[in-house]
């Protein structure tokens, strides 16, 4: 999943997006539950650590991980995202 991330262009977009995003790009390359466990485990880290817990992050990864069910090209995620609200 950190590969995923790391191989991910998401500087210069809004936070809503880089979820969106990298949630989508989460469940393509490593399976939907994957993502899901990636989306709340960052949440619960902000959560309890020195991050900002966001309940529209939680949105953003839901709309990312069923953005990647509806296309499996990872180059229209960005597109379904903004489609999404994200």
């Amino acid at each position: 999943m950190q590969r995923t991330l790391d191989s991910l262009n998401l500087a210069g977009i809004g936070n809503d997006r880089q979820h969106c995003v990298a949630s989508g790009s989460i469940a393509l390359r490593c399976g939907t539950a994957s993502a899901w466990m990636a989306g709340y485990g960052k949440e619960l880290a902000d959560m309890v650590g020195p991050g900002s817990f966001q309940r529209r992050d939680l949105q953003a990864n839901a709309a990312g991980r069923e953005c990647a069910d509806r296309s499996p090209v990872e180059q229209e995620l960005g597109a379904c995202c903004a489609e999404s609200g994200f």
